[in-house]
């Protein structure tokens, strides 16, 4: 368990809860599942496989974490920003897209929804 995720069970404000982050981001993601977003995406089916749930994006919705939480899907998350890492999920199919380069090093096949969207047609994530 993180520290960060700790505070959160521990009943700490997200307000209340600082960090700081050193280091060049590491790229450690397949090409193959991430890009820079380009602004050029339009609709996007994404499944979200635990949760059951499968919707229809849109560039409007933003990012993959805030169109999940508009639709009743909760996953875990903190910074906001692609520093933390919290927000880490598995790609089952599909690519995203970062609106950023993150700077929370992640796992092969994963991606960090706080700043990434689809960019593929369809996108299946293990949340």
């Amino acid at each position: 368990m993180s520290i960060m995720q700790g505070l959160k069970e521990s009943g700490v404000p997200d307000s209340r809860v600082f960090f700081e982050s050193f280091g060049k981001p590491m790229k450690t993601q397949s090409e193959k599942q991430t890009a820079i977003a380009t602004g050029d995406e339009t609709f996007a089916e994404i499944v979200f496989a635990k949760s059951g749930k499968t919707l229809t994006w849109q560039p409007s919705d933003g990012t993959i974490l805030e169109f999940a939480e508009a639709n009743d899907i909760n996953p875990p998350f903190s910074c906001r920003v692609g520093v933390c890492g919290t927000c880490m999920c598995k790609i089952r199919e599909g690519v995203v897209a970062y609106q950023k380069e993150p700077t929370a090093t992640t796992d092969q096949g994963s991606v960090l929804i706080c700043i990434s969207q689809p960019g593929t047609a369809k996108l299946v994530l293990d949340i």
